[in-house]
């Protein structure tokens, strides 16, 4: 079995596309994922599926919560291993941490296929720095000025 992590994108967002949790838990068990858990109301999921061809998981999920709920939905998957070794490399580990800092990571579908240009955006209300990007996840750390 292979464990997932499926994060939708753009539900539960301001009341835009609602999805009850247990809604979605029982629409994933449905389609014979199995240890399916909600995180929130964050519309991500953690199951675990038989297939491993993750474009074929992918695509189930994304069709399943089409005809059910009538959002088209970005389903952007990765494997509970994918997810433990990013936090394993520790991408900020040369970060300086204060009490006002945030720490994102951005998940992306697939690679790019060109060198990503990455741009620094700032306003008056807080500074935000993407430092880099890994493989399909770029990296933002975000400072109040």
């Amino acid at each position: 079995m292979a464990e997932y992590i499926a994060l939708l994108r753009g539900i539960n967002v301001g009341g835009s596309k609602p999805i009850k949790m247990d809604a979605l838990r029982n629409e994933f068990e449905s389609l014979g994922f199995e240890r399916v858990r909600t995180v929130l109301t964050s519309g991500n999921v953690l199951f675990e599926a038989k297939g491993t061809d993750r474009h074929a998981v992918t695509r189930k999920i994304k069709d399943k919560l089409e005809k059910t709920f009538g959002h088209d939905t970005s389903v952007i998957l990765r494997t509970r291993r994918e997810v433990f070794d990013l936090v394993d490399s520790n991408p900020f580990e040369y970060v300086k941490i204060t009490p006002k800092t945030r720490l994102y990571v951005t998940f992306f579908m697939e690679k790019p296929r060109s060198e990503l240009k990455i741009p620094c955006v700032r306003s008056r209300v807080y500074g935000q720095t993407p430092i880099d990007h890994i493989g399909k996840e770029v990296l933002v750390v975000r400072c109040p000025f």
